[in-house]
């Protein structure tokens, strides 16, 4: 997946949260708090749509230098979502309204952004399932199978292993792949090839994640490929959970929260 364009991601940060609204429609950008679009307008016509789209996609394409992936109509009446890869921005169908941040459903708190991004994925689910993994599968009956890109060395990922047990316990295997966030030949980066080229890499894994230290080894691994999915998943940050049907839960959650998020929430 593409990332923001660095111009309108420097344009989008500066400033603004949730409760504000860029006005892309002046020339000089200008950063400013004012009421959103009220959801009771009336909902546009599919050739009003079609108009908006082009409106945002042109106006998006001038500030940024590129134009966004996908621009689609939210359940607000007059708002768009839009995306640079995995990069969500919502804007108004006028094009002068810009904002960052997350539109969730009420009362279920469902993120609207999250359905888009979950949908995105889909495509790409195939060939994460085909990737080499290091397996901890569940004891008796499977009720859920989740990816996990996990960092050797983050902190959260070492408490998500250490209920490992756990999880296998409550029907939920594992798969992990490799993201080490300091980047491509970093010291997570050879851990994780002492990882995968170590006889035993669930012991060595296991290990690494412990502290201790791996012989150093050199083989064929998949390292580089893990890394170059996750980029195209929008995956930024570790633990990263995938689901099979393509949703990101990102962060750290205890077994039993994590199987409840697994079953619907």
């Amino acid at each position: 997946m593409r990332t923001l364009p660095l111009v309108l991601g420097l344009v989008v940060s500066v400033g603004i949260s949730a409760a504000l609204w860029l006005n892309v429609g002046q020339a000089e950008s200008q950063v400013q708090a004012i009421e959103p679009p009220h959801a009771s307008e009336a909902s546009p016509t599919p050739s009003a749509d079609r108009d908006a789209v082009e409106r945002i996609a042109s106006t998006l394409e001038k500030l940024a230098g590129a134009r966004p992936d996908l621009i689609k109509p939210t359940p607000v009446a007059g708002v768009y979502l839009v995306l640079y890869g995995s990069d969500v921005l919502f804007v108004s169908a006028d094009a002068k309204y810009l904002f960052r941040g997350d539109m969730r459903e009420l009362p279920s708190m469902r993120s609207v952004s999250d359905k888009v991004l979950t949908e995105m994925r889909k495509p790409l689910m195939q060939e994460l399932a085909a990737l080499e993994s290091i397996d901890f599968p569940a004891k008796g009956e499977v009720k859920h199978t989740i990816t996990v890109f996990t960092d050797i060395d983050c902190t959260y990922c070492v408490k998500l292993h250490r209920g490992m047990r756990r999880m296998n316990e409550l029907g939920i295997s594992v798969r992990y792949v490799a993201y080490p966030r300091a980047g491509l030949m970093s010291p997570s980066y050879n851990k994780w090839v002492d990882v995968w080229c170590a006889d035993d890499r669930r012991k060595a894994l296991t290990a690494a994640k412990a502290g201790e230290p791996l012989e150093s080894r050199s083989c064929d691994n998949p390292v580089r490929d893990h890394m170059s999915l996750a980029a195209r998943l929008g995956v930024s940050g570790t633990p990263a959970i995938l689901t099979e049907g393509g949703r990101l839960i990102p962060g750290y959650m205890p077994p039993e929260q994590l199987l409840v998020e697994l079953n619907g929430g």
